[in-house]
């Protein structure tokens, strides 16, 4: 005997019948703008109070000296013995030269990398927060502003507190000219040119760049012309790296060797 249905009732639910979605459960929101301000402003005023408090921790080393007596010659002279005879990114040594002819000292040169030491962590927050938002960005921030590296290069008057503020600009500049284009990409060649000029490595970070942006394969014309752009400029500080090889000895048990490539570093 078979069941007839109602019209008006309803047929029994079976298991075959699809289940009612759920809605994905969200993100968590980002952080506000004024709650990201307020973090950077707090990690830049820490690395500040460290770098400030600690200017004079350390006696004079002998490559702070080395500058600020480079730095006393005529600005031809400096570039002459930077380019020429030591070899080496020079920007520093420019920097070194201000703050002779204006009458500074250890202390002048000091204050110039704990400048670019705090600089640096908005600029890293900026980079953090293009990637992946407002807490990467200010959590990028906060783990560079508590780095030993930081902090002891804030310090120290040497070229690498202003490598990691040309660096990390030019990484910024990269990602805003991939995106924007026009004369963006110009922004991106001096802040790249700033940090091959600032030190050796900053060969790394173009080589770094060239391969992300081949990864992208976002703009590549446009970044073709910059990046020939950039390697034509670049030529000076090249030549003067190759300078600085061919002189690089490092003591290691009385004697010394040629660290002129990278088969040499390797076994070194």
């Amino acid at each position: 005997m078979t069941e007839t249905i109602s019209p008006t009732r309803r047929p029994p639910q079976t298991s075959d019948q699809p289940r009612p979605q759920v809605a994905a459960r969200p993100f968590p929101a980002d952080l506000s703008a004024r709650a990201y301000a307020a973090g950077i402003a707090l990690c830049s005023a820490a690395v500040a109070t460290f770098v400030l408090v600690q200017v004079h921790a350390w006696p004079p080393h002998e490559d702070e000296t080395l500058a600020l007596f480079t730095g006393r010659h005529s600005f031809g002279d400096v570039l002459r013995i930077v380019l020429g005879r030591r070899g080496g990114a020079p920007l520093h040594f420019v920097l070194a030269f201000l703050v002779a002819h204006v009458g500074g000292g250890l202390t002048a040169l000091r204050l110039f990398s704990a400048l670019f030491a705090v600089a640096s962590v908005p600029v890293v927050g900026a980079l953090g927060t293009r990637l992946g938002g407002r807490a990467t960005g200010l959590g990028a921030a906060a783990l560079a502003s508590g780095s030993w590296a930081l902090l002891f290069h804030g310090v120290y008057g040497r070229m690498y507190s202003l490598f990691l503020f040309t660096s990390a600009l030019s990484y910024l500049l990269l990602e805003r000219a991939l995106e924007g284009g026009g004369r963006r990409w110009a922004w991106w060649a001096l802040a790249v040119l700033a940090t091959i000029a600032t030190h050796p490595y900053g060969a790394l970070v173009l080589a770094s760049q060239g391969l992300y942006v081949l990864l992208r394969r976002v703009r590549l014309r446009e970044a073709v012309v910059a990046f020939a752009a950039v390697l034509v400029a670049g030529i000076p500080f090249w030549r003067t790296d190759f300078v600085l090889a061919g002189r690089f000895d490092v003591g290691v048990g009385g004697g010394g060797g040629k660290l002129g490539g990278p088969i040499p570093v390797l076994k070194y």
